[in-house]
């Protein structure tokens, strides 16, 4: 997915930059941590200049992005489970707001350190606005929601779930 939305948005991807931040220091680092997030735009910047900095951003608001989808589509099958609501409808209102929930992830905890980086947060800033201009917030959450690591991963947030309501009943 990362490697077609940068292609897809800035033109670029790289393989090489994937397995930064997903093998180096510790899974997505760079998100969290001010300092391996310098380093590793400092080395991306010399090796692939302004596409390769884009790139390492856009790779966090897209991992960033599947994190809120999951936590966000977990909730409401959680509750559609429980009665809590219609989900028709509920979801009806989600699917409206994701434009702005995507706006939104430069406020989240999820982007710390690319947000606390004056550098990153402006590519992530022009990132997020070119997406939500060209109109591909939806495209991007079906992407998203199509890949069977998603589907796995709401059905065990939703077992776990289960389970524990079971282990208190």
């Amino acid at each position: 997915m990362h490697a077609r939305w940068g292609d897809l948005v800035i033109g670029f991807h790289s393989e090489e930059i994937d397995e930064i931040i997903d093998k180096s220091e510790g899974h997505d680092i760079g998100r969290y941590e001010v300092k391996a997030l310098k380093t590793q735009l400092a080395t991306i910047s010399s090796r692939f200049g302004i596409k390769g900095e884009l790139y390492y951003v856009l790779h966090h608001i897209l991992d960033r992005f599947k994190n809120h989808l999951e936590e966000e589509v977990t909730r409401l099958v959680k509750d559609a489970i429980y009665g809590d609501y219609n989900i028709r409808d509920r979801l009806g209102d989600w699917l409206f707001s994701l434009p702005h929930i995507f706006k939104g992830l430069l406020g989240e905890e999820g982007l710390r350190a690319i947000v606390t980086y004056e550098r990153s947060r402006k590519l992530a800033q022009e990132l997020i606005n070119s997406i939500i201009e060209r109109k591909l917030v939806y495209t991007l959450a079906h992407d998203i929601i199509v890949e069977d690591s998603f589907r796995e991963k709401i059905l065990m947030n939703i077992a776990k779930s289960l389970i524990r309501k079971a282990k208190k009943s």
